[in-house]
C-alpha cells in the first residue's frame, strides 16, 4: 500500500500540477490578450499623436495663408465700402449747399415780394382819402389794427416751406 498510496498521492499531486499549469497557461494567455490589446491601443494614440504633430507642423508652416486671402478680402470690402461712404457723403454736402442757396434765393424772393406787399398795403390803408369821412378815432384804430393783420397774415404764409 505504500507504493500503491504514494502512486495515488502522486497522482493526485500530479493532476495538482496539471490543473495549476493549465490555470497558470490560461492566466498568462488571457494577459498576453491583454497586453496585445493594450499594444494595439499604445500604437494607435501613438499613431494619433504623431498624426497630430505632422499636422501641427504643417499648420505652423502654413499658418496665415488661408487667413491671409481672407484678410485681403475684407480689407478690399472694406476699403469700397469707404469710398461709398464718401462718395454718399460728398453727394449729401452738394445737396445741402444748393437746398442753402435754393433757399436762400426763395427767402429773398420771398422777402422782396412780401415787402412791395406790405409796403403798398400799409401805404394806401394807412393814407385815408378823406380823413373827415372816417373820424380822427377811427383812423387811428385802423392804424393800429393794419400793422397786427399785416404781420399776423404774412407771419403764415412765411411758415409755409418750398422743400
Amino acid at each position: 500500500m505504500s507504493i500503491g498510496g504514494d502512486r495515488r498521492s502522486l497522482e493526485k499531486k500530479l493532476a495538482e500540477e496539471v490543473r495549476r499549469r493549465e490555470t497558470t497557461e490560461s492566466l498568462l494567455a488571457l494577459r498576453d490578450e491583454e497586453l496585445s490589446i493594450l499594444k494595439s491601443e499604445v500604437d494607435a494614440q501613438r499613431q494619433t499623436i504623431a498624426d497630430l504633430q505632422e499636422e501641427k507642423r504643417r499648420l505652423s508652416a502654413n499658418a496665415f495663408t488661408p487667413d491671409d486671402d481672407l484678410l485681403e478680402e475684407l480689407f478690399a470690402q472694406l476699403e469700397v465700402s469707404e469710398m461709398r461712404c464718401r462718395r454718399r457723403k460728398v453727394e449729401r454736402d452738394r445737396w445741402k449747399a444748393k437746398a442753402y442757396i435754393h433757399r436762400g434765393l426763395l427767402q429773398g424772393v420771398r422777402n422782396l415780394i412780401l415787402h412791395k406787399k406790405k409796403s403798398k398795403e400799409v401805404h394806401t390803408i394807412s393814407e385815408p382819402s378823406s380823413p373827415e369821412s372816417l373820424g380822427e378815432k377811427e383812423v387811428k384804430k385802423k392804424q393800429k389794427r393794419i400793422p397786427h393783420i399785416v404781420t399776423k397774415t404774412f407771419s403764415r404764409s412765411g411758415s409755409l416751406r418750398v422743400r
